[in-house]
């Protein structure tokens, strides 16, 4: 992660870093947040030991592993899916109640607006 609050996605099947589509999370039970104040060494042993428990969905197409630090300097990793389509992006983030999805194009968050169940 380059950026103060940036982030990545990357997919270890194809060894790619996507830099279209739309990228969100459909396993919001595999989310792992840890603190960012971390050295570097620690969390590197962090995306690895992740990268261990979530080798067997990793091994899917289109699926990657999404890394990125929020505001409160948490890092929070995910199995992320990216996809083509801009509204199945919507439906697919509202359905798994995230908050929003990534364009990978333009480099923004896109904000999702959920029903109350």
């Amino acid at each position: 992660m380059t950026e103060e609050f940036g982030g990545v996605t990357y997919s270890l099947l194809s060894n790619t870093f996507p830099n279209e589509g739309f990228a969100l999370s459909i396993y919001p039970e595999h989310e792992r947040i840890i603190d960012g104040s971390q050295t570097y060494g620690q969390l590197a042993s962090e995306i690895n030991d992740y990268l261990k428990d979530k080798k067997e969905l990793l091994a899917k197409p289109d699926h990657h592993i999404g890394i990125w630090r929020s505001p409160d300097q948490q890092v929070y990793f995910d199995i992320s899916v990216v996809v083509t389509d801009q509204r199945l992006a919507g439906e697919l983030a509202a359905k798994h109640k995230q908050l929003a999805y990534y364009d990978l194009k333009r480099g923004e968050t896109v904000e999702v607006e959920r029903s109350e169940d």
